[in-house]
């Protein structure tokens, strides 16, 4: 081995001692998360670098090494796309725009996910108003015992990567009205198909909820989205295509109003539900062309409540179908008050 190679060999395995020790710190905050399969796939990642490491720089017998190393691969299985079991009794559909595909990262529970997400995303008091119902994330036995999906996988972890065009959809009765839900930040979590799906089964309501990433795109994407949708749901789906209602849930609601405010999509109504952006004069006299019904908590820490009331206010002057509603709360109160607050949104749209 000449001295070229040596050196090589030695940066190389400099590197992979330093991806195991990352891989460590973060299988440790896993750990400390309660993510259990984020923390085996933290631990096996850095064994197989630290093993890596040492194959690199042994010249010995080197098999149990890549025995384990060959072991260390096997959590990465969770990774891949599996299409899973079909439930026949499901109310949701897992469809597509285009063509179907399955997802990948099905081995990552979903509520492990927003279990992180919860812990480390929410402001104090907004952990302190979930503690009074339960962290959200227990709700994830009750869906999986629901048997509510048709297809038992999830999308979350897919979609941040890749946009599938993808939607979950529950059918409801001929002619009636179709509600589009458009989901926050983090992405199109099961939850949000959980909440609203029973009530609106009852009430015949049909729902579509878009996936679209980490609910982070500009308001003209979102808006070629949803006309996209739309159009595809008119020529597939047996809803009154004169009775299309959207309703947006934080950063859902702030893209939405603005994409609803550049003019292209026509609906009956929109239900802003915890997420007001700051709207220029245009935009808020565009949007008066549309009911809006606003949903907000009085102490929302992420979206002025203030503000939001001043929006409603002005809108209101404009557009008389337009309401304001606040409940007791911060920025979670659809996980406080689930069930009287779509009641209320189907309600609104029934009537």
């Amino acid at each position: 081995m000449n001295e070229e190679e040596t050196i090589t060999r030695a940066i190389i395995g400099a590197s992979l001692r330093v991806f195991a020790l990352t891989f460590f710190i973060l299988s440790l905050i896993a750990m400390s998360l309660k993510a259990l399969h984020f923390t085996i796939l933290g631990l096996s990642s850095a064994t197989l670098f630290t093993c890596l490491s040492f194959i690199l720089k042994s010249t010995n017998n080197q098999r149990p090494l890549l025995l384990i190393s060959l072991c260390c691969l096997y959590p990465y299985t969770w990774l891949l796309p599996i299409t899973g079991s079909q439930n026949a009794n499901g109310l949701l559909t897992s469809e597509f725009l285009e063509t179907p595909s399955t997802p990948w990262f099905q081995g990552i529970p979903e509520g492990e996910i927003l279990n992180i997400g919860e812990q480390l995303g929410y402001t104090k008091a907004e952990k302190e108003s979930l503690q009074e119902v339960g962290i959200l994330a227990q709700q994830y036995h009750e869906i999986e015992a629901s048997n509510l999906f048709k297809e038992n996988y999830s999308i979350l972890m897919d979609s941040w990567l890749t946009d599938r065009k993808h939607y979950w959809y529950l059918d409801g009765k001929k002619d009636a009205p179709l509600l589009i839900f458009l989901h926050g930040s983090g992405g199109n979590f099961k939850s949000y198909q959980y909440w609203f799906s029973q009530e609106a089964k009852t009430l015949g309501i049909h729902m579509a909820f878009p996936t679209w990433g980490l609910g982070t795109w500009s308001p003209n994407k979102l808006e070629t989205r949803l006309l996209k949708l739309i159009q595809h749901l008119k020529q597939n789906k047996n809803f009154n295509h004169d009775s299309i209602y959207i309703c947006g849930l934080s950063k859902g609601s702030m893209t939405g109003s603005k994409a609803l405010a550049l003019g292209k999509i026509k609906i009956n109504g929109f239900i802003s539900l915890s997420g007001v952006s700051l709207l220029s004069d245009k935009q808020i006299f565009s949007l008066s062309a549309t009911p809006i019904y606003f949903i907000h908590g009085s102490k929302d820490e992420r979206s002025n409540s203030h503000y939001c009331q001043n929006i409603a206010t002005s809108l209101i002057e404009l557009n008389q179908h337009t309401k304001f509603e606040e409940y007791s709360g911060n920025h979670t109160i659809i996980k406080v008050h689930t069930k009287p607050i779509v009641r209320s949104i189907l309600n609104w749209i029934n009537n």
